[in-house]
């Protein structure tokens, strides 16, 4: 018996270790995903952007009722691109929440399997130079602060479900600009 009782401590620590470790590969993992995302509207790779978000992956924006799907986020970030040179982006999590696991059953032929969902609050800031129309530069400063969930099905990489942008501010030429 005292031998059981001086192995529980050691399988716990273990087992908490073990979680530890998924968690920090989740986080690296996510945040390697903000930085290919980043990558990738500085390349114009916007194929690699429907790679990160989920199928139906939605975009709200605080005071506003319409959600964007995936493919309206796409769009504009092309759009966006197109006007933009010089351009920098970073996106730094500032905090990770484990919302929990989902369990899924399918027919007898599927495989059950898990999503494990988490939350990151993140800040981002983009700065560039914008074509406006006018043959004259614009200094453009964004920052913005989100709310995303990440979901991750066992056998896939984590995906970006949902984006929720609580406070955004845009600058041209260090004025700020109205948003609609």
């Amino acid at each position: 018996m005292k031998y059981y009782a001086l192995c529980l401590p050691l399988v716990l620590g273990s087992l908490a270790l073990a979680k530890a470790d998924k968690a920090g590969e989740a986080k690296k993992g996510i945040k390697a995903a903000y930085d290919q995302m980043a990558k990738d509207f500085l390349d114009k790779k916007f194929d690699g952007f429907s790679t990160l978000m989920t199928d139906d992956f939605q975009a709200t924006r605080e005071g506003h009722k319409e959600a964007m799907s995936r493919d309206d986020v796409i769009k504009d970030f092309k759009a966006q691109r197109d006007r933009l040179t010089d351009v920098k982006w970073t996106k730094t999590v500032t905090k990770f929440d484990r919302l929990g696991m989902k369990w899924k059953r399918g027919s007898y032929q599927e495989k059950h399997y898990t999503e494990l969902v988490l939350r990151a609050w993140v800040v981002g800031r983009m700065t560039a130079t914008m074509n406006l129309g006018d043959s004259k530069p614009h200094l453009f400063d964004l920052q913005a602060k989100s709310e995303d969930l990440w979901v991750h099905v066992i056998g896939s990489d984590w995906k970006l479900k949902s984006s929720h942008t609580s406070n955004i501010v845009v600058k041209i030429d260090g004025k700020v600009a109205p948003m609609n």
